[in-house]
């Protein structure tokens, strides 16, 4: 009976610590420096799987330009010019996508969306 007793009190002790942790740091939605980080990292991750699979890069673009498209709402800063470039890079890349997936276009596409985000903090 003894040893459920201080099962149930250490499990008390660790849900209470985790319970009372707050995020420290920046936050991606408030800080200009860490969405532009987040960003960066998205594009990033998304023309390295449309590299490796180019003919996926319509559908992957699609998710993408979701986050991108919200730019107008999230902490830009100096960085609205690339996010605007980038949003239109990304259409471009869903339109050229559905009409030839894994072309040329879309290649070309990926790589100028790469050097935009390389330009980007963090």
């Amino acid at each position: 009976m003894m040893r459920y007793t201080w099962l149930t009190v250490l499990l008390a002790l660790f849900l209470a610590a985790g319970c009372s942790r707050k995020a420290t740091g920046p936050v991606e939605g408030t800080d200009a420096a860490e969405y532009a980080k987040a960003t960066k990292q998205q594009v990033l991750a998304f023309a390295q799987v449309a590299k490796e699979n180019p003919k996926s890069a319509g559908g992957q673009a699609e998710g993408l330009l979701e986050r991108l498209q919200v730019h107008p709402t999230r902490p830009v800063g100096d960085n609205k010019p690339i996010y605007e470039e980038l949003t239109k890079k990304c259409k471009d890349l869903v339109d050229a996508a559905k009409r030839s997936p894994g072309s040329a276009e879309v290649t070309k596409l990926v790589s100028e969306m790469v050097d935009l985000a390389n330009k980007l903090p963090g």
